[in-house]
């Protein structure tokens, strides 16, 4: 089982071995309320202040719900604090919602657009580096072909 809300993103040839595409709509917001409720552990120590409705305005996926609180509650534990506040779940959808501008104002509109060969000169990276990244990603691919021919 394979699931993901960026199928338009998958490299062809992956996307030639999916037997089954079941598109799944985002949650509405009555569903995002009960996907917190379901998602913020029983046990969980939460401030008066928490209003999980509040957050359900957010429109994030379940999974981007789930690593709200789970940053969350590393950022009460990191402040050394006795409970989950508001401002910690605000601080994870936050958290969140900047990696999605971020993803969606960079992301090639084809996956076919993406060329690991060519490194971009703006980003810093030296010519050891990226030859160093790119072999990587050839052992990478020579592993995952091994483990294939093995399994077959």
């Amino acid at each position: 089982v394979l699931t993901t809300n960026r199928l338009g993103v998958l490299d062809p040839a992956l996307q030639r071995r999916i037997i089954a595409k079941v598109k799944l709509d985002p949650p509405g917001l009555e569903e995002r309320k009960q996907i917190w409720k379901n998602l913020i552990p029983k046990k969980m120590p939460l401030s008066e202040c928490v209003n999980t409705e509040a957050y359900a305005e957010h429109a994030l996926t379940g999974g981007e719900i789930k690593n709200a609180v789970l940053l969350a509650a590393r950022r009460a534990i990191a402040r050394n604090v006795d409970k989950v506040t508001h401002e910690h779940f605000e601080h994870g959808i936050a958290t969140i919602l900047e990696g999605k501008r971020d993803y969606e104002a960079n992301r090639p509109k084809d996956i076919r657009e993406l060329d690991y060969r060519k490194p971009k000169a703006d980003i810093g990276v030296s010519m050891g580096a990226s030859k160093d990244l790119i072999r990587g990603i050839d052992r990478g691919r020579d592993l995952i072909r091994e483990r294939n021919s093995s399994c077959s």
